[in-house]
């Protein structure tokens, strides 16, 4: 393990929940379960915790992009069995679909 940030000559202990900076027993700050270097890492600790939202989804316009991104891969996928069909099974629908759309 490596050295406290603010004691070079004690071995740390721990790392800062928030900067993962090394700390010693004597520079630990605790809250709850988490350690923490400073006053400062527990509030930028905090207010990240009270902003963050795991609950929340992609949201509109990223379920809009996972759509098109998938219908686009569905399309790429039946256009090589598609041509599949058509090429290596000579199946005579998928000949003519082919044709349809030249070639």
């Amino acid at each position: 393990m490596s050295v406290c940030v603010n004691h070079p000559n004690i071995q740390a202990e721990a790392r800062c929940a928030c900067c993962h900076k090394p700390v010693c027993g004597a520079c630990v700050l605790r809250q709850g379960s988490s350690t923490f270097c400073s006053e400062k890492c527990i509030e930028n600790a905090a207010r990240f915790n009270a902003s963050f939202r795991p609950d929340r989804g992609p949201g509109f316009f990223g379920t809009i992009k996972n759509m098109i991104v998938s219908l686009v891969g569905l399309a790429a996928v039946l256009a090589i069995i598609a041509v599949l069909c058509a090429k290596v099974l000579n199946i005579p629908f998928f000949v003519n679909l082919l044709k349809k759309f030249g070639l």
